[in-house]
Order: structure tokens, then sequence, then C-alpha cells
């Protein structure tokens, strides 16, 4: 079943190119020489591929990939607003673990990040094609 687009959403996901999950896992595995803990890696391609396959295929009937026809910089700016509210709601419930802190301050960076990298995007094309 397809999700419905809501005014102001992107359009739905078309069939796309490159598998998004297996890059993703590719890379996540090439990084486990330089990781401390490689059952932790695997648990998170393994959550990587569940959530595709249990999430993705059952929404859209096809896996998440590149150039769908959808921005994933909106998509990824979107899902790390929500992971900002649920770490809040995390040390609200947990006020004292420096864990759930230390997270918390690094899902804002990546936020700010992304801020940051869609206000570039827009300059550079806003130059690219001045009116």
């Amino acid at each position: 079943m397809l999700k419905k687009i809501r005014p102001g959403e992107q359009q739905l996901p078309v069939q796309g190119k490159q598998d998004v999950s297996h890059a993703a896992q590719t890379f996540i595995r090439s990084m486990v020489p330089f990781a401390a803990d490689y059952a932790t890696a695997e648990l998170i391609c393994t959550d990587l591929e569940s959530r595709v396959a249990d999430y993705g295929v059952a929404a859209y009937g096809y896996r998440l990939a590149s150039h769908n026809g959808r921005d994933m910089l909106r998509d990824a700016d979107e899902e790390i607003l929500d992971a900002v509210n649920f770490m809040q709601g995390d040390l609200i419930e947990h006020p004292l673990d420096g864990d759930s802190l230390a997270i918390y301050w690094a899902i804002i960076d990546v936020a700010f990040r992304i801020k940051h990298l869609q206000a570039k995007r827009k300059a550079d094309a806003a130059a690219a094609h001045p009116d």
C-alpha cells in the first residue's frame, strides 16, 4: 500500500538506481577494521536491511535507491529532526544519562550540518541559474 502525499511533501519515490542500504552496509563493513565493535557494526547492517525490507518494500514496493525522484538531503533533514525529538524525550526520561546526552549533541550537530549543506546547495543552484 502506497503512502499518501500531504500538502508540501515530496513526491513518492520511484524506482531508483543504486540500492542505498547495500551501499551503506558495504561502507559500514569496510570500516569494521577501524571499529572497536564488529558485532555492533553487523547489528547496524542487519537493522538497516530489516528496515528496508520490512518498511520500505512493504510501503513502496521496492528498496530505497538513489535517483528515486526525491531530495535525499531533505529526507535526511526530516529524519534527523525526528531523532532530535526522540533523543530529547530520552533525556527527559533519563536526565542523568551522559551517553544519551552525547548522542543528543551528535544528532544536533548533524542537524546543523544538514541545514548548512541545504543552504549551500540552494545558493549554488541560485548562482548557477540566476534570474
